[in-house]
């Protein structure tokens, strides 16, 4: 399904910019009251604009914020007070989005390649913002270069300079919100699995569908955990989605010490995955949405990376470390709406020993 909207989007979108072109007149960006936010795609991307948005609120406090997102990445946006309003686009909800036409002064297009967005920013926009590569800039208003040599944290920031507001860098990611009755419900459950309370360390093994080359190899997740349990007689969790349950047994079946293991793949909401992370010392993950969410809730996270390169994507913060070997390209360029498979798996090149040395590393941080 994700292949084929990549497909429809390039093709398809790429024609419809092309004669929407002829109807774009350019305005200047002026600040008014309705200003809108389209993100659609990736979990771990989105936890990376919501800086932009509070800096955006923050120096326009009249303004209000309206946030357009698919259902899939939704959670992400909601509960935080510089967001005034979340709307979701999917197919049963695309007739209320078609009565937005011009609805909204401002528009700043969050998606680094889709078309859709794009044209979705014409569409509700007086006036709309977005990156300067592709096709997709004919019908921005004013466009910011892309800039892949730092992280995309920053690059979204970029988008705030045709203000020439005077930004500091921030440190950390915003915190992901967790309801009280949220986090009492995995209080409760880890203290049924972890009675003693030892150390409790989070593994994300998996990656989404389309990108399973980002995946360290099974076995050395396995033999990771066990080292991890024989050196500190911690617990091992394994979030992740339902269907992934089956991919996760069989790496704690490969452990020695499954006593330690949970897997947890269809144990909790999404929502609840960021309570979850909060509660774990440790969190190891391939270049995926959780490491970004554990990174967020300023957990010390673990990325492991191959076909991506950590310049843009690395978990971010503080006491948060990329192990990254591949000596080639990055084969995954976003921006560029390129996700070519690797011609050579550098995840194989990280070590169990590369993993568990920074590991310790980290633990040992106060």
């Amino acid at each position: 399904m994700v292949k084929l909207e990549r497909v429809i989007d390039k093709y398809l979108g790429t024609l419809i910019i092309f004669l929407l072109s002829f109807f774009k007149k350019k305005n200047k960006p002026k600040l008014k009251n309705k200003v809108l936010f389209i993100k659609l795609w990736a979990v771990g991307e989105s936890i990376l604009t919501l800086n932009l948005i509070k800096e955006f609120k923050e120096r326009n406090k009249k303004s209000k914020i309206t946030l357009l997102c698919r259902r899939r990445n939704i959670s992400v946006y909601r509960n935080h007070k510089f967001i005034d309003n979340v709307i979701v686009i999917e197919l049963d909800t695309v007739g209320s989005i078609i009565k937005s036409f011009r609805n909204y002064d401002l528009t700043f297009d969050l998606e680094p390649y889709l078309k859709i967005s794009a044209i979705l920013s014409f569409y509700l926009s007086k006036t709309t913002i977005g990156f300067s590569h592709g096709i997709r800039r004919l019908l921005y208003d004013i466009t910011v270069k892309y800039n892949d040599k730092q992280h995309i944290m920053k690059t979204y920031l970029d988008l705030l300079k045709p203000f020439k507001y005077k930004l500091k860098t921030p440190n950390e990611l915003m915190i992901l919100s967790c309801s009280v009755q949220r986090m009492n419900n995995i209080n409760a459950f880890l203290k049924k699995i972890n009675p003693s309370k030892k150390v409790i360390i989070g593994l994300t093994t998996t990656s989404a569908e389309t990108s399973k080359y980002r995946r360290w190899i099974p076995k050395r997740f396995a033999e990771l955990a066990d080292k991890l349990v024989e050196k500190l007689d911690c617990i091992i969790l394994f979030p992740d989605a339902k269907s992934n349950y089956l991919y996760i047994q069989n790496i704690i079946e490969m452990m020695n010490h499954k006593e330690n293991a949970f897997n947890l793949a269809g144990k909790f909401f999404f929502k609840d995955f960021f309570c979850l992370v909060k509660k774990c010392n440790l969190y190891i993950s391939n270049d995926t949405g959780p490491m970004h969410i554990s990174a967020a809730q300023k957990v010390k996270t673990i990325g492991l990376f191959g076909p991506n390169t950590p310049v843009r994507f690395a978990p971010y913060g503080k006491n948060n470390v990329s192990i990254y070997k591949c000596k080639h390209k990055p084969y995954v360029n976003p921006h560029l709406g390129s996700f070519e498979k690797p011609k050579h798996f550098c995840m194989e090149q990280i070590s169990v020993d590369d993993v568990f040395k920074e590991s310790i590393k980290l633990l040992k941080k106060k």
